[in-house]
């Protein structure tokens, strides 16, 4: 066993994964240089997300057509937040194109990241890989941009989360705090996300607008809960779920003092797969190698867990319920 209290601090495992031999004597370095991103999976799984979501369109359509009021409320509901945990699965691949870890070359996955995920977010990827990166660099700290781990699992969350708050408040944090400093790259950037804001917002009025016209008032409904409620309520458990410590405490203000770091790593499944896709359910692992695609990310759980810190990383794991119910309240 290495001399380290914590070999998944970000530091602590880069200064020993040099010596990392797994059971077979392959070590850590050559290992690495055999992990290559399966591009056609991660079309395959963006487009079963595009599938989704149009079949909760149809959904919609057939749902405002029925007769019944209470059953079109109750179906309605179920549409409008399984819409909103799609399109927290597709968020979760726009992480992964801020990585470059979608297409073979940087300007094809800038593309495709922008026309097939950014447009749902109203977000370029640039920007939003700007404000991505501190997260890297500054998690557990008042200073992390992506911080929704800083609220406690209690009612106000689920208050702000559930009404919209705490998307605004996200959304215009994200807008006036990009990076510590801007450069003329970054300027440009600010130019395309001005851009990619109109795109996204002229996407969204135009599916409203088809709906309206269409007299498929539910379906409008639908859409504006799915993407104005659910989605960012799904985004920010999650993020929750991945960083908030079980000693954390809901007197405590995280955007003053320093909450620490912590990720999870979920247990396999179809939930975990799909709530944490992209890799997000092996969150941990990610922020060990960022660079790593979501796709090898079980190659490395495995070859890690046939290394000297195996029970370490089995201590890591965990259940999306297990942590929910641990820090619920706290």
């Amino acid at each position: 066993m290495f001399e380290t209290n914590n070999p998944f601090d970000e530091k602590q495992f880069h200064s020993i994964k040099a010596r990392l031999v797994a059971a077979g004597g392959l070590a850590y370095h050559d290992f690495k240089k055999t992990l290559r991103p399966n591009y056609p999976t991660i079309a395959f799984d963006i487009a079963c997300g595009w599938l989704m979501i149009a079949a909760c369109t149809i959904a919609g359509i057939y749902i405002g057509n029925m007769d019944s009021t209470v059953l079109k409320i109750v179906l309605a509901l179920a549409d409008a937040i399984l819409l909103g945990f799609v399109v927290n699965y597709l968020g979760n691949f726009f992480h992964e194109a801020s990585h470059y870890n979608i297409a073979p070359s940087k300007k094809w996955n800038d593309r495709l990241a922008n026309t097939f995920l950014g447009i749902l977010q109203a977000q370029h990827i640039q920007h939003y890989r700007q404000v991505h990166w501190q997260h890297h660099i500054h998690l557990g700290t008042p200073e992390d941009t992506e911080h929704s781990y800083f609220s406690a699992l209690n009612f106000s969350f689920f208050f702000e989360s559930l009404t919209g708050i705490r998307a605004i408040r996200i959304f215009l944090y994200r807008s006036n705090n990009p990076g510590k400093k801007l450069t003329e790259k970054n300027g440009a950037t600010k130019a395309q996300q001005a851009g990619m804001l109109l795109a996204g917002v002229a996407f969204h009025l135009t599916v409203l607008a088809l709906a309206v016209y269409f007299q498929q008032y539910w379906l409008a409904g639908i859409w504006l809960l799915g993407f104005g409620t659910f989605f960012p309520f799904f985004g920010s458990l999650r993020q929750l779920l991945e960083h908030r410590g079980e000693w954390a405490s809901q007197a405590t203000n995280y955007h003053k003092t320093p909450h620490g770091k912590l990720s999870r790593i979920f247990s396999s499944g179809v939930f975990a797969a799909t709530f944490g896709s992209a890799g997000f359910n092996r969150h941990l692992l990610h922020h060990l190698e960022p660079q790593i695609s979501y796709t090898n990310l079980k190659a490395l759980e495995h070859f890690l867990s046939n290394t000297s810190i195996a029970p370490q990383l089995q201590q890591q794991k965990t259940t999306y319920w297990q942590a929910f119910i641990k820090l619920l309240g706290k």
